[in-house]
């Protein structure tokens, strides 16, 4: 599958977030990039067919 090429949007996380995901990792959660992605999957689902 070929998508636009787009910047990183972790530039777009905020620090306090950021401090949160990274707390999370520390207790031995998921790491950032699979919050992130699990975020990014759970988003998508919900809008899908809302644009």
């Amino acid at each position: 599958m070929r998508y636009k090429k787009y910047n990183w949007v972790g530039n777009k996380i905020d620090d306090n977030d950021m401090c949160i995901l990274h707390d999370i990792k520390e207790r031995g959660g998921k790491p950032i990039t699979e919050q992130v992605a699990e975020a990014v999957k759970e988003y998508v689902t919900k809008t899908k067919g809302t644009a």
